[in-house]
């Protein structure tokens, strides 16, 4: 078996789903019609899994953010589940169009369906915050703001701490109005 045929083997066989390939080719040979796979995960490629995609919640709070960026201004809106946890993010650059724009859009809508399979948001947070790109820096109350992506990692932690806050304050009044209702019992 030819090295050409091995390798269209090998491209067959991922396509085809029967196994994870390994991307270093072992230097073993294979026998005529055989091919070298690596061990996969739990359910292989070309394989549809059960539930592909979370599906998104009905009812969703949420905060939008205006964060200012090298490209003018942003506008981030982050939702958070019933559980607390961010469950999608949303964004919109203040211009329309452009590759800016998609590029924008692009990481929301992944990030979102990182979220909804399980990632924590901190991974988005730590990955975006600090990239920077090649116009001047934009200012948000005395932090620099490197690039769109930028913004969106520190729009993000904002509404996280927003939505802290609110919980935090809305815990209180409910414990407040608790002792007041036990008291004049």
């Amino acid at each position: 078996m030819s090295k050409s045929t091995r390798c269209q083997a090998r491209v067959d066989e991922y396509w085809q789903g029967c196994g994870f390939l390994s991307p270093v080719q072992n230097d073993k040979r294979c026998k005529a019609g055989e091919v070298q796979t690596a061990p996969g995960p739990s359910h292989q490629l070309g394989q549809k899994k059960e539930n592909a995609m979370t599906s998104r919640s009905k009812k969703m709070v949420g905060y939008t953010i205006e964060m200012p960026c090298p490209c003018g201004h942003i506008y981030v809106t982050v939702n958070f589940k019933e559980n607390g946890g961010v469950g999608e993010i949303l964004s919109k650059l203040g211009k329309s169009g452009g590759c800016a724009s998609a590029i924008v859009n692009g990481l929301a809508r992944v990030a979102s369906y990182a979220l909804r399979e399980g990632m924590d948001v901190q991974y988005l947070e730590k990955a975006v915050i600090g990239i920077s790109c090649h116009r001047n820096p934009a200012w948000d109350n005395g932090e620099m703001v490197t690039s769109c992506l930028d913004a969106i990692g520190r729009a993000v932690r904002e509404a996280k701490s927003l939505h802290e806050e609110y919980h935090v304050q809305t815990h209180e009044v409910g414990q407040a109005a608790n002792l007041l209702a036990s008291s004049a019992a």
